[in-house]
């Protein structure tokens, strides 16, 4: 049986996955500043990927508006490897119920 990840796995596991240099030039977020969909921010210690273009207000930090920011993790391309763990432990136990 083989499975084959979807083309942009940020959908399915809700992150998205950025290389360091991409992290490494994240700016701050701030308030009041025009953001365009694709831009990668950091607040509060995280990265953040712009999901929808706009210009950002006091309210809208990248941790309380899903809508318009998606979490971001700096280790490349691929699933993070709890969620591949997750899914051979899925299919162990569909292959052989009650292990």
């Amino acid at each position: 049986m083989y499975i084959r990840a979807r083309p942009d796995e940020s959908a399915t596991t809700g992150v998205a996955h950025l290389d360091g240099a991409a992290c490494a030039n994240a700016p701050e977020w701030a308030p009041n500043v025009a953001y365009a969909t694709g831009a990668v921010v950091r607040y509060a210690g995280r990265v953040y990927k712009v999901t929808q273009g706009h210009t950002s207000l006091a309210g809208w930090a990248p941790d309380i508006v899903p809508a318009l920011f998606q979490p971001a993790d700096c280790a490349g391309g691929g699933a993070p490897n709890h969620v591949v763990g997750d899914i051979r432990a899925q299919l162990q136990y569909c292959q052989y119920p009650g292990r």
